[in-house]
């Protein structure tokens, strides 16, 4: 019971009651599922700034230095390019969703009613 209104953010005992086995189940692996997410994000997280601060050797000899392999956060993550290819995708979603447009089924169904 407490674990259900831990986890699961039910606020009474009476909700908890209510509850049955099959919803118990499915709020423990969607649960599950919420920290397999999060757990996945920290590691993403500390990968991300393992990767922002690689470094790369330039030159030979005397003047070998290192630098910074990302000049700046643009070179890290294009939000702006991110963003487009975003909505390339919800544009080729809706255009395969949709089908044949309004217009399209205006002219054929005035093309049929031509006949």
């Amino acid at each position: 019971m407490i674990k259900s209104m831990a986890n699961f953010g039910k606020q009474s005992i009476d909700e908890v009651n209510r509850m049955t086995l099959t919803e118990f189940y499915c709020l423990s692996h969607a649960k599950n599922e919420r920290d397999l997410y999060d757990e996945y994000r920290m590691h993403k997280v500390a990968y991300l700034q393992r990767e922002a601060q690689a470094q790369i050797e330039k030159g030979a000899g005397k003047n070998k230095r290192t630098e910074y392999a990302y000049k700046s956060f643009k070179d890290f993550f294009d939000y702006e390019k991110a963003e487009r290819q975003l909505c390339d995708f919800h544009d080729d979603v809706e255009k395969k969703t949709n089908g044949p447009s309004k217009k399209k089924i205006a002219d054929m169904l005035a093309e049929r009613n031509k006949k």
